[in-house]
């Protein structure tokens, strides 16, 4: 029976991987193409992760699955993340599976949870891409004996004195208390010890986990650079006791100890994160514990190392892999759906620091920048090879992202740029410059329009009562300053478009609660807060005056608010598609001057199609029939002309004046025309 293994990397840029594809870095990906189809495909608006998560899972537009941005109002007035199912206003392909008689499996997929099937299987459905898992009992944490470090708990070495049963050592054990504090303070923040010895006369060079102080009740160990076992330790969660999982690595231990850094992992219940109940313990057998978040925080804001980060990346990538293989082979399930995040994480860092378009390009930091991306694409690979090897010849494989990435050239603070036209009112000023205003700090009585609060999307907000000539008078002129604004620096238009609300149904959105303007940015045009406090600025101004480089920037990069075609020669904003099984066309890649973009919308009917089941029930998209065999990408019918009959024809009117309609038509039948066409 047919199965559709769907992995979705996050902000996959397609002239990245066809570059490392190249380069023979991505083979598994590089045989997919070759015996698939490739392509570019267009993101629904806004180009946010939470958007087009809900949009592969829907087949609907933007404002028919409601998901505009990272957070949702319900009916009820509620503001929940957009990474919560009760976000969705439209059918996931795992509820139409099911009623087709189909198993799904999801894994870490947007919006997944609760579910709404009886019969699939879900591991952590939320997949929100910062470290605000609602499953997780802790997050990551640095420990060091040095001071300034970032999310580091200071650890203060002493003698192990008062310890029992301690280990040989040539050097006096060293022990220190530490703690893991609960998320959220949802429990009871747990201390634990390291113990450091000295394996050989040459100096420190072992780090212990003890429980208490006593050799006796050691949890984990290991030396510099190395990370020790799974721990597997009770904590008191949400009122009831759980098994966390974690485990901890060694960045740094000097001989004498005094330097000493630690990073331990996020701490992961056993249970409470899957769909059915008791699927989280089956999987923990035989895979081991599951990590949920695995980014750059590990080295951008905390003690780690890009190593590190890439090693928890690859343990959470094969892992996923591993047991998706598993539900689709032993478990009746036919549909896997998985969302990894950790491209995009890595590319908003790194982009900018190998594209020349990025003000932070810096050409003796490139090579580092690409050697940080390109082995991620490898560990993305190595977890589709683990994928395509419990394949079976009637399965078909997809490779697709919900976005690209382009760098950012010009930042834009809306927030100001209506402040400083008139349309937005503090009750102090000082409160504009350089951060977000809150609702209680706006001038209600005074202000015109608005963004939401939170991350700043397509929408802006007029503070008046619709279908009152004093709402139409605001929007006209909200509209007219955005369309005739001119940045002085590039002489372009830091907007692309702006519409009325009742206009933006080409853009794929709609709905009640949108807001009453909508905006795309134009290419190389990005939302942030300046640190000058203008209302236009590099990202240098961004960052932080004292940074030069991709080095020191959180945020490089960006998709969201900009055109979804944004192109340079290294980055593209497109998501990208890779698609092989029976049937599918080899080498083929639509021909977007004839056919246009295959649109996200397309993937869900798509696969749908694939398997034999009707599609969701408000998806709106179409099967993309081009990449299948047996279909051209055009049709045009001509006579089959001698060469001497093409250079007396004019044009095709020709061809129709010189037969009647009924020749053409028997002929057409008697196969004397070709159909031109791929």
């Amino acid at each position: 029976m047919k199965k559709v293994y769907l992995i979705g990397l996050d902000a996959m840029i397609m002239p990245l991987a066809q570059r490392f594809i190249r380069e023979g870095v991505m083979p598994n990906l590089q045989r997919i193409a070759a015996h698939g189809s490739v392509n570019e495909i267009l993101p629904s608006l806004p180009v946010w992760t939470p958007t087009n998560w809900a949009t592969l899972a829907t087949g609907a537009d933007t404002g028919t699955h409601g998901v505009t941005g990272w957070q949702v109002v319900l009916p009820n007035g509620e503001t929940i993340n957009s990474f919560n199912s009760l976000a969705l206003k439209a059918e996931t392909i795992w509820e139409a599976a099911e009623k087709g008689g189909i198993k799904s499996a999801c894994f870490h997929y947007p919006a997944s949870m609760p579910s709404r099937v009886k019969n699939g299987f879900i591991v952590d459905g939320c997949g929100t891409p910062g470290r605000l898992s609602p499953f997780q009992i802790a997050q990551s944490k640095g420990y060091a004996t040095m001071d300034g470090l970032k999310d580091t708990e200071r650890l203060q070495l002493n003698l192990a004195c008062g310890w029992e049963n301690l280990p040989a050592s040539a050097l006096p054990p060293l022990a220190a208390c530490f703690s893991i504090k609960i998320f959220r303070g949802q429990g009871e923040d747990q201390e634990l010890y390291f113990l450091i010895i000295a394996s050989t006369e040459g100096g420190y060079d072992t780090v212990w986990l003890c429980s208490r102080p006593d050799g006796n009740t050691k949890l984990a160990e290991a030396k510099a650079k190395e990370w020790s076992n799974w721990v597997f330790q009770p904590f008191v969660f949400r009122d009831k006791q759980e098994i966390g999982t974690f485990r901890f690595k060694v960045m740094e231990l000097s001989p004498d100890a005094k330097n000493l850094r630690i990073y331990r992992s996020q701490v992961m219940p056993t249970r409470g994160f899957t769909e059915p109940e008791e699927l989280a313990t089956e999987l923990i057998e035989k895979f081991g514990p599951y990590q949920e978040h695995a980014s750059h925080f590990t080295y951008t804001d905390s003690i780690g190392d890009f190593e590190t980060a890439l090693e928890e990346a690859e343990y959470q990538a094969q892992w996923i892999a591993k047991a998706g293989s598993y539900l689709m082979r032993e478990k009746g399930a036919r549909l896997f759906y998985w969302h990894w995040h950790w491209l995009d994480h890595i590319t908003h860092i790194h982009l900018s620091g190998i594209d020349p378009v990025s003000p932070l390009f810096r050409e003796e930091e490139y090579e580092i920048h690409l050697d940080h991306l390109r082995r991620s694409y490898m560990v993305a690979d190595q977890a589709i090879g683990t994928i395509l090897a419990g394949m079976g010849p009637e399965d078909y494989i997809i490779v697709v992202s919900d976005h690209g990435n382009a760098p950012d050239v010009r930042m834009v603070d809306m927030q100001r740029f209506l402040y400083e036209k008139g349309f937005l009112y503090a009750k102090d000023d000082s409160v504009i410059v350089n951060r977000r205003i809150r609702a209680d700090q706006i001038d209600w009585e005074k202000t015109k329009a608005y963004q939401k609060p939170g991350m700043p999307g397509l929408e802006l907000f007029i503070n008046a009562t619709p279908g009152t000539k004093r709402y139409e008078d605001i929007r006209e002129d909200l509209i007219r300053e955005l369309r005739t604004w001119v940045d002085p620096k590039t002489g372009r238009c830091p907007i692309a478009i702006a519409l009325r609300k009742e206009d933006a149904a080409i853009l794929g959105f709609w709905g009640e609660s949108i807001g009453d303007v909508i905006i795309v940015f134009e290419r190389g045009y990005a939302w942030g807060f300046t640190a000058r406090g203008t209302v236009l600025g590099d990202p240098l101004d961004t960052i932080g005056l004292e940074n030069t480089s991709a080095f020191g920037a959180d945020r490089g990069a960006h998709h969201g608010p900009q055109l979804p075609t944004t192109h340079t020669e290294v980055s593209s904003n497109m998501a990208a598609l890779f698609i092989m099984g029976p049937g599918i066309k080899k080498g083929y890649s639509r021909p977007v001057h004839k056919l246009g973009y295959i649109r996200m919308i397309d993937i869900v009917p798509t696969i749908c199609y694939l398997l034999g089941i009707k599609p969701p029930a408000q998806s709106q998209g179409a099967v993309a029939y081009d990449i299948l065999e047996g279909n051209a990408a055009d049709r045009h019918l001509l006579p089959e002309l001698t060469p001497e009959q093409v250079k007396n024809v004019k044009g095709v009117a020709d061809i129709w004046n010189s037969k009647n309609y009924r020749e053409l038509i028997e002929g057409q039948r008697e196969g004397k025309y070709r159909s031109l066409g791929v």
